[in-house]
């Protein structure tokens, strides 16, 4: 709205807004004594961008926390090898230690053991050197040869309970030369799930930050049995329908079958059904949290 004179500049036109219109005031961004970003913020792209655009060079950060992974079981083989009869490949380790990994932690492992007790408290011994926290899966329900329960129990007071939830029933805690060990169950999808419940928020403690938000809620795209009396979360898919609904529907034929470890690879969330209910309907309500 001016002549682009340099020495000399005539404006032409008032601007539309009247004055003050295209300028940039100091302290429209932030105003002095604003806060930039607040604790446990982490130090993504646009956080940094933030602090520079402001001045700030460094910041007091925490340590990423250190966490061991261990899987345990005879059976177990790692992917690529060749299964014998009664083996499974182990999946659980490497789903625990990708979401850690992208959760901003630092991760030991993952260790594979057998279920021979003394290799196993031997390789527990090395996992807790230098870890903040261990999470174990496997071998943590009632069997007589569930080496995880029985080593912990008998040498560091661990707690093992039966919770109402499905899957992830069986769950374990202890300390291992004072290292808290969180003690999963092996099926992969009670491994996913109970970190979700129990993992997550202990990880965000150790960073500092706010944990997520509650669940949303959604459309249940078909319908599925849960069990009374337990708290179920179902691995789902999250579509839009026609009328710009959040619709959830199973992302695997069996549900929440606690052994399906390929249906979380096609999850985006898992539905939260309480425990007053056995039924959901097509149509139905269901909270859904983010994987």
């Amino acid at each position: 709205l001016t002549d682009a004179g340099e020495h000399e500049v005539t404006v032409t036109e008032v601007p539309r807004g009247g004055t003050g219109a295209h300028v940039r005031g100091a302290g429209e961004d932030l105003a002095a004594g604003d806060l930039v970003l607040p604790a446990g913020t982490l130090l993504g792209p646009a956080a940094l961008g933030a602090l520079a655009g402001t001045g700030v060079a460094t910041v007091q950060v925490r340590r990423r926390p250190v966490v061991g992974v261990l899987a345990t079981g005879d059976e177990l083989v790692a992917p690529g090898g060749a299964l014998e009869r009664g083996q499974i490949f182990e999946s659980n380790g490497t789903h625990l230690a990708a979401t850690l990994t992208e959760l901003g932690v630092e991760v030991r492992g993952p260790v594979v053991l057998g279920d021979e007790r003394a290799a196993f408290t031997s390789g527990l011994d090395e996992l807790a050197r230098g870890s903040d926290l261990i999470i174990l899966t496997g071998g943590v329900s009632v069997g007589d040869f569930d080496v995880s329960r029985i080593v912990l129990q008998e040498s560091a007071d661990g707690v093992f309970r039966h919770v109402r939830m499905q899957p992830g029933k069986p769950q374990g805690w202890a300390r291992w030369h004072g290292v808290p060990v969180l003690a999963f169950p092996g099926n992969p999808v009670s491994t996913a799930i109970s970190f979700e419940v129990f993992g997550r928020p202990v990880i965000d403690r150790l960073l500092g930050r706010e944990a997520p938000g509650g669940a949303t809620l959604a459309v249940a795209g078909t319908g599925w049995r849960s069990p009374e009396g337990r708290r179920q979360f179902v691995p789902v898919r999250l579509t839009s329908d026609d009328r710009g609904r959040l619709v959830a529907t199973p992302a695997h034929r069996r549900g929440s079958a606690s052994h399906m470890a390929t249906s979380l690879g096609g999850a985006h969330a898992l539905a939260v059904v309480d425990e007053e209910t056995d039924t959901v309907e097509p149509g139905d309500l269901v909270g859904v949290r983010s994987l």
